[in-house]
C-alpha cells in the first residue's frame, strides 16, 4: 500500500515491531495522524487486552469499527510505522470513541 493515504481515525492491519526485544507483530493499529508524502505515519496498538494503565482505552464500538475482539487501544505507546507495513483497512473509528481517545491523547502530550 506505499504512496497511499492515511487518515486519522483509520484502522488498519499492520507490523508492529516489538519494543526492547526483536521481532514483530502483525495486529491492528489506530493512526493518529495524516500522510500525504510521508512514508510514515504515527499509530497507536490495539489489543485484545483489557487496559492495563489509565492512558489505555477500552473501545465502546469496536464492532462498528470492524474489529473481531472487543479491544484496547494503547494510547501511551505512539508508534512511527512504515506505510509498506501496512496490509489492509480494517475500518474507521467511532466518532465516540475517536473523541475519547483525543482527550486522553490532549492530556499526556
Amino acid at each position: 500500500m506505499t504512496g497511499s493515504i492515511y487518515s486519522k481515525g483509520e484502522i488498519y492491519f499492520a507490523k508492529l515491531d516489538y519494543v526492547g526485544i526483536e521481532g514483530s507483530k502483525a495486529r491492528p493499529v489506530l493512526i493518529i495522524s495524516d500522510n500525504s508524502d510521508s512514508l510514515t505515519v504515527i499509530a497507536l496498538k490495539i489489543t485484545k487486552h483489557l487496559p492495563r494503565v489509565l492512558t489505555d482505552y477500552r473501545l465502546k464500538y469496536w464492532m462498528e469499527a470492524g474489529l473481531n475482539y472487543e479491544s484496547t487501544v494503547v494510547i501511551s505507546e505512539p508508534r512511527i510505522i512504515k506505510t509498506s507495513n501496512i496490509f489492509f483497512k480494517i475500518g474507521d473509528i467511532a466518532e465516540y470513541d475517536w473523541s475519547e481517545i483525543l482527550k486522553i491523547l490532549q492530556k499526556i502530550t
